[in-house]
């Protein structure tokens, strides 16, 4: 297992985005909650932002992955921040009704997230992003 990741469920049932999987524990998403001792710099950026943005989670994608297409329901805020940390050749994102999104590393993206989204991963190279909640839906 990467260190500071684990395959706990995050805020909404991720068995729905790849159905096709047989056991779960074999699925490659994984979450960290960024902590001083595991990720030092992305957690003092958020101590020092408390006020603008909560619950950051940094997610990684397994090479050969996908996410399906979802929403997360209409419950909680309607947007997220989704930070690029790096998008590799042959991965596409894509939400309705913008399409797919020409991520960059580091590019900051306000997703409308009870809109249908997706991700593909058809690279050999495992993708990571933050997900960023506002502390308020402005």
């Amino acid at each position: 297992m990467t260190k500071g990741y684990t395959h706990t469920l995050h805020d909404h049932n991720l068995k729905t985005h790849n159905p096709n999987r047989k056991h779960r524990e074999n699925w490659g998403r994984w979450f960290a909650i960024p902590k001083p001792e595991t990720f030092p710099k992305i957690s003092k950026f958020f101590e020092d932002n408390k006020r603008q943005y909560k619950y950051p989670v940094i997610s990684k994608l397994d090479a050969g992955e996908s996410i399906n297409a979802h929403n997360h329901g209409g419950v909680g805020v309607p947007f997220i921040y989704n930070m690029c940390i790096n998008f590799p050749k042959n991965t596409y994102f894509a939400i309705y009704p913008t399409g797919f999104v020409p991520y960059t590393p580091g590019d900051i993206y306000k997703l409308y997230i009870h809109n249908d989204h997706s991700v593909v991963n058809k690279s050999k190279t495992d993708r990571y992003h933050i997900m960023i909640r506002p502390t308020r839906a402005f």
